[in-house]
């Protein structure tokens, strides 16, 4: 896993080009800390994972952001494992919204609440789902495609946004690794960046 905030020509990008898929800093009035990490592949993508949990705050939301199968699901399904749950971690894809009971978890996040947004054709939907209770229910609350509850979700802790990167060029074709964009905010922002 290799991290930086200029990195993105170990990713094939030119050191000036953005990622296609941009986090965004604009409703945030506190800071807004940026970091570009890349991994090579799922090991490096759980090992990222394992170490955002430990740095989690209960009351976090996580925004994850990327193309179909560019990871979200596994990036989150890492950090739920790296929470301490035991069990096998559904994508939310066609229910919406999947919670996580961890009562002897080893990190405060003790509930988890993952929402996989794609499906859904009209942001009132959320009501329907009991979306103002997921975030008074959940230690931590993670949303996949946050752009279709257009204005409904509070600005997040975290915005990770996901684009395929090639990380090594073989006689076969090249393989593609995963550059996440890490968009941090409010006042704590620093205790998310020790990504090494």
């Amino acid at each position: 896993m290799v991290t930086s905030s200029d990195n993105l020509t170990k990713c094939g990008a030119e050191p000036h080009s953005e990622p296609s898929v941009q986090p965004s800093c604009e409703p945030v009035a506190e800071a807004c800390t940026v970091q570009t990490v890349n991994c090579a592949d799922e090991a490096a993508m759980s090992l990222l994972g394992e170490n955002l949990c430990r740095q989690i705050k209960p009351g976090s939301l996580i925004t994850l952001r990327g193309e179909l199968g560019a990871g979200k699901s596994f990036l989150a399904r890492a950090i739920i494992h790296a929470a301490g749950f035991k069990g096998r971690v559904k994508s939310p894809t066609y229910t919406l919204i999947e919670s996580y009971e961890i009562p002897d978890s080893l990190t405060p996040l003790k509930r988890i609440a993952h929402l996989d947004l794609y499906r859904l054709t009209d942001p009132e939907e959320l009501y329907f789902i009991g979306f103002d209770d997921v975030f008074l229910n959940n230690d931590l609350v993670m949303v996949e495609w946050p752009e279709r509850a257009a204005d409904l979700l509070p600005v997040a802790n975290i915005d990770i946004a996901i684009d395929y990167c090639v990380q090594k060029v073989t006689e076969n074709g090249t393989e593609d690794g995963r550059s996440l964009t890490i968009s941090v905010f409010g006042q704590d922002d620093k205790q998310y960046l020790e990504l090494k």
